[in-house]
């Protein structure tokens, strides 16, 4: 086993962190989290106390470091500081970082307003200026985890991989715990949140199958006196939706077009639509057009990025295959 990351671990154990039968290594999916042991057990907890809050992390002198003036004691600035450079931050995680935005910046222009157009990504507004300041941000969105309110970074939990089959982590008061590991020969992972595959791609640039697909930004008509719903295309992840209205539209956050899990799902969604905005209109028509203008949507980025020789370019061919195949098979 690699001394620094012995060192890293009882550092992590030193502050009551559990980490047992661990460590990190390249797999299919890149850096990973795996078993030493495939015949025994993994246990990864991160109490409350090491569940570093994001906007105490700065960058400093090149590496990711606790702000000073924080609470938190010495002995978990010295883990964080330690753990961030060699296993997180200064072990690849800026370098992939990095690698995403800046394959992004070197689309051609004409492709970067034609995505912007159909509402995949807006590349520009995102990038502004591409600086250290960026992708140290960036990084820490795309680590972050929701704790009692708050964003906050997860030593050794954030280097687990994401799948959308395996069990979501369990959140308690006392701290952040990965569900039970049972005996593995196999990559560690863990399910971090809902989210579509091309949301998926959007925050941190990998493409992966999800069971839920949402429509890309378009306005369509509801009834006969011109009201209309303007959807903005993001993906859902609240519990309570409202639809505001402005004149004569109502405003959609998202809008599911297809679940591989649950295949009533969108059409039960525009249903609780109409029933919220008190406005009846044909939920079958107006459900077809939507995911027809999604499904050719989606071919025509996919046929005019298709020329594009960047490895993000065709992970985000990647994506939006995945959300055509998901569609198709959830109907």
């Amino acid at each position: 086993m690699d001394q620094i990351w012995e060192i890293g671990i009882s550092k992590f154990r030193s502050c009551g962190g559990v980490a047992e039968n661990i460590f990190q290594k390249v797999g299919i999916n890149g850096r990973g989290i795996f078993p030493v042991d495939p015949k025994l057990k993994s246990k990864i907890f991160v109490p409350s106390n090491l569940l570093i809050n994001r906007e105490d992390v700065i960058l400093k002198e090149g590496q990711l470091k606790i702000k000073d003036g924080t609470d938190y004691s010495k002995e978990v600035v010295d883990f964080f500081n330690f753990y961030q450079k060699h296993f997180s931050w200064g072990n690849g995680g800026k370098e992939s970082t990095e690698a995403f935005e800046k394959d992004l910046a070197k689309f051609p222009e004409h492709i970067k307003d034609f995505l912007r157009e159909k509402g995949i990504i807006d590349i520009n507004q995102r990038h502004n200026m591409l600086s250290d300041e960026f992708i140290h941000k960036t990084f820490l969105i795309n680590r972050g985890f929701k704790f009692k309110g708050k964003i906050v970074l997860a030593p050794y939990l954030e280097l687990v991989n994401y799948s959308p089959k395996s069990s979501t982590l369990l959140y308690t008061n006392e701290g952040i715990y990965h569900p039970e590991i049972d005996r593995l020969d196999q990559e560690i992972t863990h399910h971090y949140c809902y989210m579509s595959s091309l949301a998926r791609w959007i925050l941190c640039g990998f493409s992966v199958q999800e069971p839920m697909v949402f429509s890309l930004p378009l306005e369509f008509r509801i009834s006969e006196s011109g009201l209309k719903c303007f959807c903005k295309g993001k993906y859902l992840d609240t519990e309570q939706i409202n639809f505001p209205r402005i004149n004569k539209s109502f405003i959609i956050e998202g809008l599911p077009i297809a679940n591989i899990n649950l295949k009533n799902f969108p059409m039960n969604y525009l249903s609780y639509l109409s029933k919220s905005i008190n406005v009846k209109f044909d939920l079958d028509n107006i459900l077809e057009k939507i995911i027809d203008y999604n499904i050719k949507t989606r071919i025509e980025v996919i046929e005019k990025i298709g020329g594009l020789n960047s490895f993000y370019s065709k992970s985000l061919i990647k994506s939006l295959s995945i959300e055509l195949q998901t569609i198709d098979n959830s109907f």
